[in-house]
């Protein structure tokens, strides 16, 4: 079936319609806040003095940076990962940048 010319639309209309469709078809969703526990404060600190020894201090920031960012995108998408309630009740995990491995639990807000 060929598409008659004189009923085509702007691409940008097009994609003005798609995203108006794709806004009505999402759930309204909770933004959660994102909290790192001491331990993976230090965690963090520990990986970065380490990268940095061994490549460089660029590389390292970037490393934690890219751990970080994925840290802070789970306050929208808490069901993420893999839930390992066998391990703690509640907890979930993902992997990141092939070497990491993020443990994290949605609480309740207070």
């Amino acid at each position: 079936m060929q598409a008659d010319p004189s009923r085509a639309v702007p691409t940008d209309e097009v994609l003005q319609t798609v995203r108006a469709h794709h806004a009505k078809r999402l759930k309204p969703s909770v933004v959660h806040k994102v909290v790192f526990a001491p331990e993976a404060q230090a965690d963090l600190i520990e990986l970065y003095d380490y990268i940095a020894e061994h490549g460089s201090s660029t590389r390292a920031l970037a490393y934690v940076e890219r751990i970080e960012a994925k840290c802070r995108g789970l306050s929208a998408f808490t069901e993420c990962g893999t839930c390992r309630d066998d391990i703690r009740p509640g907890l979930r995990v993902i992997g990141v940048a092939r070497r990491v491995t993020i443990g994290f639990h949605v609480a309740a807000e207070l």
